[in-house]
């Protein structure tokens, strides 16, 4: 089976601190991949030299056989890359629909996912998998008001590349 996503020989550094010395890892398409490991062990560096947070001193990145170090995170984004962080970041003064919308800028399809999305952000969400919490009460909530698994839910379904 091809990998999607396949990562090799990548070395990141925190100034003259190697934080990732040689990291490779595949994943392949329809399969789980998990990343587990301690505290200090690199897993948020990679996930960021993935997405192009953080820019890898040696090493390769390819998503479905195209390299990705060296592209901006916005690009990396467009590709179908996103990272999203732990603490569940999601602008809070904007309603969960909002949110979704933001999400949905970057999508590079032709502009269909889009407009689905502007006129019916549930619809879009349950479609593209995403979980269903992220479209309750969607127009009103305020994303500063979601419980913690609906705010994990919004910022999973607005990172989603449909």
């Amino acid at each position: 089976m091809e990998a999607m996503l396949e990562i090799a020989g990548v070395v990141t550094a925190y100034g003259k601190i190697e934080a990732l010395k040689g990291v490779s890892l595949s994943a392949n398409r329809g399969r789980i991949t998990c990343l587990l490991g301690p505290n200090g062990a690199g897993k948020t560096t990679l996930m960021m030299t993935t997405a192009g947070v953080l820019k890898p001193r040696q090493g390769s990145i390819k998503l479905e056989g195209n390299e990705l170090v060296g592209l901006s995170p916005a690009r990396i984004v467009g590709n179908g890359v996103a990272l999203v962080p732990e603490n569940r970041l999601v602008f809070p003064q904007m309603s969960v629909r909002e949110n979704l919308l933001a999400g949905a800028y970057q999508r590079n399809d032709s502009g269909e996912g889009r407009r689905r999305c502007r006129t019916d952000v549930c619809t879009l969400s349950a479609s593209e998998g995403a979980p269903r919490a992220a479209c309750r009460n969607a127009v009103r909530w305020r994303a500063a008001n979601a419980g913690g698994g609906a705010r994990a839910d919004v910022a999973s379904a607005a990172s989603a590349d449909g």
